[in-house]
């Protein structure tokens, strides 16, 4: 019954749009007649109704309804299923591939226990970059946006953690609502506090490329990043650099470009010391000559197609840190 008073705005909405659509069409002659142009206009009104419907199922009835949606390109996706979602110029265009959403159900929080290991920071030492296999994971978290859940899915590394969500970017990563293990609504926070861990990778910083300037990013990642530390003392922070776009995307865009990518990878950099923070470079295996994501690697020229994320993969067993 609670479910049903939450949608009813959503249903009022639906029906006063067919309402209107239904007496269009068997009014229509009339209007056109009387009412030059008039028909039209209802007919926008009952589409601008529907728009409203949606926005009302996903930011007041269930505004989880938008996370159900996955800005990676899979093998066999119907390129006609993905939409554009329109957002301010500050935060750029993003590609989705709508899924429908899972069922409701009520917020259930299942803490992981930790090993309770503790491993002092200045025990680290500097470790060196090689080879490794796909069990070094075993350990290992990934924080990050909507590359970070492509990874997710076409890394293969089974055993591995992902703390990721769509649009999540570093001013919101602690605290954003997110789905794990059974858990439907808990957050990478609540997460790190009862899951311990010894590798913590980390991509963020392409959803908030418009906002503020590369010094109160790098700032904020700092923050972040000792955040992290403290529940997860006995770990190394990985910072992966911000993945470049497409030429065409990054020529086009006022804000998505890869000069602002670089420009931030490079004060990301800064943040490594190389004891217990370090930086890798992920656009050494992405990037062409000219620094670009390159064309045909991508559906949107931001989020690569599901056969090339081999090459992100492959680059973090070939610079596994120990």
């Amino acid at each position: 019954m609670n479910k049903l008073i939450r949608k009813a705005p959503l249903f009022l909405a639906v029906y006063v749009s067919l309402a209107v659509m239904f007496l269009v069409s068997q009014y229509e002659n009339p209007l056109k007649h009387y009412f030059p142009g008039f028909a039209e206009i209802v007919q926008q009104l009952a589409e601008d109704t529907i728009y409203v419907a949606n926005l009302i199922d996903v930011n007041l009835i269930d505004p989880r309804r938008e996370q159900n949606t996955v800005h990676v390109a899979g093998v066999n996706i119907d390129i006609e299923n993905l939409e554009d979602i329109n957002i301010d110029d500050d935060h750029g265009d993003i590609l989705a591939v709508t899924e429908e959403p899972e069922p409701e159900t009520d917020p259930v929080f299942v803490p992981i226990p930790s090993d309770g290991s503790y491993t002092p920071r200045d025990s680290f030492g500097t470790l060196t970059e090689g080879p490794v296999d796909e069990s070094y994971f075993d350990d290992a978290v990934f924080i990050g946006d909507s590359r970070t859940v492509g990874l997710s899915m076409y890394s293969n590394f089974e055993n591995a953690d992902y703390l990721c969500d769509v649009g999540m970017n570093i001013y919101d990563c602690m605290d954003r609502d997110i789905s794990f293990r059974g858990n439907e609504h808990t957050s990478v926070r609540e997460m790190l506090s009862v899951r311990s861990y010894r590798k913590v990778y980390m991509m963020l910083g392409i959803n908030e490329i418009g906002t503020g300037t590369a010094d109160s990013f790098c700032e904020a990642y700092s923050n972040v990043i000792s955040e992290i530390q403290s529940y997860q003392p006995n770990a190394i922070i990985v910072i992966q650099s911000i993945m470049c776009v497409g030429k065409s995307k990054s020529d086009s865009h006022r804000t998505i470009n890869n000069p602002r990518i670089y420009e931030r990878n490079e004060k990301l950099s800064t943040l490594a010391n190389n004891t217990n923070i370090y930086y890798l470079n992920i656009n050494e295996a992405i990037a062409d000559e000219n620094g670009d994501m390159p064309a045909n690697y991508s559906f949107d020229q931001v989020h690569l197609y599901a056969q090339y994320y081999y090459l992100w993969r492959d680059y973090l067993l070939q610079h596994g840190l120990r």
